[in-house]
């Protein structure tokens, strides 16, 4: 039984050898082929005498068509030809050859001056030239005692033997060769990390499609360039579309796209790691909004593979948003294939909706002029800073950078002319994305008393806050009244969403009908007229409002945190608060005022007492709000009372606590509270701007005050210089509650700064 499974074993592997020569030799004609066509390999006219040994001379020949170098030597046998060998006449075919690799110091002759070209060159001598080939330094990275090691260690032979004690095959034939070099071809050269058959698809020796057939190389994706992005002034992020090896700062130049060729300067290149991004730093900051253009050259993919220089544009850097104090575009947003929004630095008011102001531009050439015949201009309704610009006869075609100009005479809340009336300008990429049919997306109940209409625009807020813009009917078709219209100014459907307060109860499972007589986007080009809507009543929770927490500012101000935004007609009548000594049970207080903005702070109120009725340092008090209603219409009258103590040592007084020039004959006050609209306020003689010139003290009274809102005034004067140092103080500032502050003897004064 033994002998049987001995026998069975012995013919099994002697079936699995010749299977493994078989596979060897079909492989060897395939690599016979390959080199034969790359003209590495060439017969004597009879045969390749794949069976003879290789001579030193033929391997000189075979190192040059390795190194794709034989038409540079064929061409230039002059400078090749004289090797400095005694044996190796200039007149012999392999003359150039041996020339070219001693030149490049792959292969050396004897001591005695002699090459001995006819001689035959072992396997050892081989791999030596291959490795050098490779671009390995001899007696650096290998010596002659760890040839076979260090092929072993790259790839070029997978037998374990050469790993360690290979004994050196003495009968080493021009075949194996051949296997070799079509290793060799496959691998990437150590010094420029380029695999060796490149260099035979950039000489059109062989097409890309064929060296990737005869799997030569592998290359299933072109390198390409995904992405640059500038992140800040001296910050570009260029993403490559796969993994490449590392490039340094000579692979890279940037310049302008403009013609005037100026070079960016680059200080740094790192990658981020774990992507195929590269972070480039500058040492000069990018103009901003200019276009410029980044070439890479010497790009090779971790295959080895090499592309072509690689070019893109990019626009130097703009922030996501231009934060100024001075009157500026900060960003422009292309909405659709002919509307843009365009946002500022400063509140705007109707002056921003002259067309005339608006010119789109594109390489320097005018593309859309503005006036009413090609653009509308509309306030968003989401902010108080931006415009939408409907062209009502151009459509971008491309996504391509167009260039927005906007003139100086266009003027902010603040007074102040764009740009210091110089006028302002931003490039922007163009969107070809149609625009969609203005529609309701959804109707539905939010609460037993309020409906939500959500668009899928922007929405026309004059028209969407008129009660009699539509018109609601119960499941007998009887006529609900509508109390309140408002847009939702907050979340994701800010802008786009109107929810509508009724005066009756919506009940569960029955069906209502909400009907647009009459509505527009906010660009006023897309309406809907006499659409129904239907809704069906549901089960609702209504939550309690809820006074959270209350904070003593100082003696006469208190701020409230509320747990749900409220409506805001109802949060500012004063005497829906009480504040109730308890240290002190007889002290009993009404506001002179509230103060709650909903677009600031949908949850915080203001309180201000009389100065006759200021807290008591070290006392406790409650907070009681006697009826308060929520936006969505839900009345409350049954408050929870909230205890608080004073601690506060603030002053009670109202006083600048900033003062900002934001334009060349403008300063923007701010101060420590909300004040009142007194005209007091907003008397220019209130003010004083006070400098030192020369050992001498001068002041300045401004030509104008303009009261923008409860936190800002601006001052008008007929120049500032911007090189001196200001003072701004008052007279008297009267608060929000009616509280005055006497700055007679010049108590408050606040340093004037340049805007950013």
């Amino acid at each position: 039984m033994t002998k049987k499974i001995s026998a069975l074993l012995l013919v099994l592997c002697m079936i699995l050898s010749t299977s493994h020569n078989i596979y060897a030799i079909n492989n060897n004609v395939n690599k016979i082929n390959v080199l034969t066509k790359l003209e590495i390999l060439k017969g004597n006219g009879n045969s390749l005498n794949l069976e003879g040994q290789l001579s030193r001379s033929e391997a000189a020949a075979f190192i040059v068509r390795l190194l794709g170098e034989e038409q540079e030597v064929t061409n230039n046998k002059e400078k090749y030809n004289n090797t400095g060998f005694i044996d190796v006449p200039q007149n012999q075919w392999f003359a150039p050859y041996i020339g070219y690799c001693v030149q490049k110091d792959i292969i050396n002759g004897y001591k005695d001056g002699t090459f001995k070209p006819k001689d035959k060159l072992g396997e050892k001598a081989f791999f030596k030239l291959i490795l050098t080939s490779l671009g390995y330094k001899y007696n650096e990275d290998f010596t002659w005692n760890n040839v076979f090691s260090k092929a072993y260690g790259i790839g070029l032979v997978s037998d374990l033997s050469y790993s360690n004690g290979h004994k050196e095959d003495t009968n080493f034939t021009r075949g194996e060769v051949a296997d070799i070099i079509y290793r060799t071809l496959q691998m990437k050269n150590n010094k420029t990390k380029v695999r060796m058959a490149q260099a035979f698809v950039d000489n059109a020796m062989i097409s890309k499609s064929d060296a990737i057939e005869y799997e030569l190389i592998e290359d299933e994706l072109e390198t390409k360039i995904s992405s640059v992005i500038a992140k800040n002034s001296t910050t570009i992020e260029v993403t490559f579309n796969e993994h490449i090896q590392p490039i340094t700062l000579e692979n890279i130049l940037i310049y302008e796209a403009s013609g005037t060729t100026e070079i960016l300067p680059i200080q740094d290149i790192s990658k981020k790691e774990s992507t195929d991004t590269y972070i480039i730093k500058t040492s000069e900051d990018q103009k901003m909004d200019e276009e410029y253009i980044m070439l890479v050259d010497k790009v090779i993919d971790t295959n080895g593979n090499p592309a072509n220089t690689l070019n893109t544009n990019f626009m130097g850097f703009r922030a996501d948003e231009l934060v100024s104090d001075f009157f500026r575009i900060s960003k422009v947003e292309a909405i659709s294939n002919n509307i843009i929004y365009v946002y500022f630095t400063h509140p705007i008011n109707d002056n921003a909706l002259q067309s005339a102001f608006y010119t789109i531009e594109k390489d320097g050439a005018e593309i859309i002029k503005g006036d009413n015949t090609n653009i509308l201009i509309n306030k968003l309704s989401t902010c108080n800073n931006g415009v939408s610009i409907f062209f009502k006869s151009y459509v971008f075609t491309e996504e391509e950078y167009f260039n927005l100009d906007v003139n100086g005479q266009l003027s902010s809340t603040y007074g102040v002319g764009l740009n210091k009336g110089d006028g302002d300008s931003v490039k922007f990429k163009a969107s070809v994305l149609q625009n969609d049919i203005f529609s309701v997306e959804s109707c539905l109940p939010v609460n037993n008393r309020t409906i939500q209409l959500n668009f899928n625009k922007e929405i026309n807020p004059k028209i969407a806050k008129q009660v009699f813009s539509y018109y609601i009917t119960d499941y007998n078709n009887t006529p609900i009244k509508i109390d309140k219209a408002e847009v939702l100014q907050e979340g994701v459907d800010a802008g786009k969403a109107v929810r509508l307060t009724i005066n009756s109860v919506i009940l569960v499972n029955k069906e209502y009908k909400v009907l647009i007589n009459h509505m527009t986007d906010v660009t006023n080009q897309f309406s809907i007229y006499d659409k129904e809507y239907l809704f069906t009543g549901n089960y609702y929770t209504v939550k309690d409002i809820e006074i959270e927490a209350v904070l003593p500012v100082d003696e006469n101000t208190i701020i409230a945190y509320i747990s749900k935004p409220l409506d805001e007609e109802y949060a500012k009548i004063a005497s829906n608060y009480q504040i109730q000594g308890i240290t002190t049970p007889s002290f009993m207080a009404i506001p002179t005022a509230v103060y709650y903005d909903n677009e600031k702070d949908s949850h915080m109120i203001k309180i201000y007492l009389s100065k006759d009725k200021k807290l008591k340092q070290s006392q406790s008090y409650k907070l009681r709000a006697i009826t308060l209603k929520d936006t969505m219409g839900n009345v409350q009258h049954v408050i929870k009372t909230n205890q608080f103590n004073f601690t506060s040592s603030n002053s009670v007084d109202i006083f600048i606590n900033e003062a900002k020039i934001i334009g060349d004959k403008t300063i923007k006050i701010g101060f420590n509270k909300e004040i009142d609209f007194n005209i007091n306020n907003v008397l220019a003689s209130n003010y004083k701007l006070i400098y030192v010139e020369n050992g001498v003290e001068y002041s300045k009274i401004p030509i104008g005050a303009n009261y923008i809102d409860e936190n800002t005034i601006t001052l008008n004067f007929d120049v500032l210089n911007l090189e001196k140092d200001y003072k701004i103080t008052f007279s008297k500032l009267i608060d929000y509650g009616k509280n005055e502050t006497d700055n007679k003897d010049g108590k408050y004064s606040m340093e004037v700064t340049s805007g950013n």
